[in-house]
């Protein structure tokens, strides 16, 4: 093999990679809608409680993502939440920059004060990973610890 055939070759093998990580961003880019929310009913501060559990029930029904070309993203829950996103594979990576508005220096700034909105800021980070499904038909964003049921989303559009 000569040196024009081997550099056309390596040229080839970096194309197909790249339409392969535009395909997954393709998948990924457009709106997405909660499909299913992991039971909290065992939740610490849920348990028995009919008012945190009706507010996750109608949380759940508005729940939404959408991706943009531009590698940002928003995101609806109970408050809005936008920011950055990266894919890698079937991972995706969510980096929040604002939240209600806020942008996050302005939120860990006024968590700064007190003492448990810090804790709690620093045990649920607003940074997130979720699993793209092969299809690109399903978003399964991944528990914080770990443990348990994850939230999944499927695309709306």
């Amino acid at each position: 093999m000569n040196l024009s055939m081997a550099a056309s070759a390596v040229s080839i093998v970096g194309a197909l990679s790249l339409v392969g990580c535009g395909n997954k961003e393709a998948q990924l880019t457009g709106k997405w809608k909660i499909k299913s929310m992991p039971d909290l009913s065992n939740a610490q501060g849920v348990q028995g409680n009919a008012m945190a559990q009706s507010v996750l029930q109608s949380m759940s029904k508005s729940m939404a993502i959408e991706f943009k070309p531009d590698k940002h993203y928003t995101m609806t829950m109970i408050i809005p939440i936008d920011g950055d996103w990266s894919i890698s594979g079937n991972t995706v990576t969510m980096k929040a920059t604002k939240m209600a508005g806020m942008d996050m220096a302005q939120i860990k700034k006024m968590a700064a004060s007190n003492p448990q909105a810090q804790a709690s800021l620093d045990k649920n980070s607003t940074d997130m990973t979720a699993s793209l499904s092969d299809d690109g038909k399903t978003l399964t964003v991944n528990s914080k610890n770990g443990s348990g049921s994850a939230m999944t989303f499927e695309k709306a559009s």
